[in-house]
């Protein structure tokens, strides 16, 4: 989804809809394929489009990529500088559900589409024998792209907490490059509307959370507000730089009852001696007691890992390659003590 969001940016779009159905069949007229099980996503854009020379060259041909040739030499018409993989999103549809139909306009020409079915890409079988069907019809649109994916291939995944879960790694993975002032992302998931870039709440039974990325935003009063947090809590261990660490942040943890901060996430780079003076960021983490959910922590750790591999995919001279971080369980320390004892005597004892 991130791969086809950058692809409307991409083509100059002003805005791009996704919209998924998780309770209906598909009932979009002019489509190839038909099925009779339930859910489709549509993804559209009023991008520049592609023209008929274009598909055959570019989405008929999974081995050439125009992003590949463009990207760091040319601009679109718009300044933007091509922030899409290198083929990845036609690729990938692919996997998200069974038919997939892709519709592009381009000015004065009539539309063109395309489709493939996903089902025919296995392991066994190399791409290029994926069949594809291709035609021109008309069409009053004047430019844009829409792509129909059905029927999705996991429903589960657009249903319930799954939703906010996916909304926000979204929103990391995509605001990171593109200029959010001239281009509108909306997502509508059965009759309910989203805007990415909005917070995304957590939900469990008690102590409801949610949490915001705040990389490089900390305003002087979002620090200062840390720094209580970690006053008050007496996490701060003297020596160390409240306001330092406070620069660090990543995600935010929020209480919805109240707002208030309970819990956090930092990065700082460090160098790795060890490892031929390597860049890595350190890693640290706390949630208040009342508000460790059960997998909460795992996935703090996972979308700060995952922001910051794109954050930091972009760094030329001082690049970091990896996450070390500090663990502070005392049932850990002890079970690797135990571990570690066991391991030297059976060394001692066979040699």
């Amino acid at each position: 989804m991130a791969e086809l969001i950058k692809n409307a940016y991409d083509a100059d779009a002003d805005w791009v809809r996704i919209e998924s159905d998780t309770r209906n069949c598909i009932g979009k007229e002019g489509c190839h394929f038909r099925s009779p099980e339930t859910g489709f996503l549509l993804v559209s854009d009023n991008g520049a489009g592609m023209s008929w020379a274009g598909v055959q060259a570019y989405w008929m041909n999974f081995s050439v990529s125009t992003k590949q040739q463009a990207k760091g030499n040319e601009l679109t018409e718009k300044k933007r500088s091509p922030v899409g993989g290198q083929g990845l999103g036609r690729l990938t549809t692919a996997r998200l559900g069974e038919f997939v139909e892709l519709l592009r306009q381009m000015i004065g020409e009539n539309i063109v589409t395309l489709r493939l079915i996903g089902n025919e890409f296995t392991e066994e079988r190399a791409i290029t024998e994926v069949p594809l069907f291709a035609e021109k019809i008309p069409s009053p649109r004047e430019k844009g792209t829409s792509l129909l994916i059905f029927p999705l291939r996991e429903v589960n995944q657009w249903e319930g907490d799954k939703v906010f879960e996916f909304i926000q790694q979204l929103t990391n993975k995509v605001f990171l490059f593109i200029d959010r002032k001239s281009f509108q992302i909306k997502i509508k998931i059965n009759d309910q509307e989203y805007e990415l870039g909005q917070s995304v709440k957590f939900k469990r039974e008690e102590n409801k959370v949610y949490w915001e990325n705040v990389w490089q935003k900390m305003s002087p009063s979002l620090i200062q507000e840390v720094i209580n947090f970690w006053d008050v809590n007496q996490m701060i261990k003297p020596g160390f730089s409240s306001e330092e660490r406070a620069q660090q942040v990543v995600l935010i943890l929020r209480c919805e009852r109240d707002n208030k901060i309970v819990g956090l996430t930092t990065a700082g780079v460090v160098t790795f001696k060890q490892l031929n003076s390597k860049n890595f960021y350190l890693y640290r983490s706390i949630i208040l007691p009342g508000y460790r959910h059960p997998g909460l922590t795992s996935k703090l750790i996972v979308e700060t890992r995952d922001f910051l591999e794109l954050a930091n995919s972009h760094e030329v001279l001082n690049p970091c390659i990896g996450i070390l971080t500090f663990v502070e369980n005392p049932r850990i320390q002890q079970f690797r003590r135990g571990d570690m004892a066991s391991l030297k005597d059976g060394l001692y004892r066979h040699g």
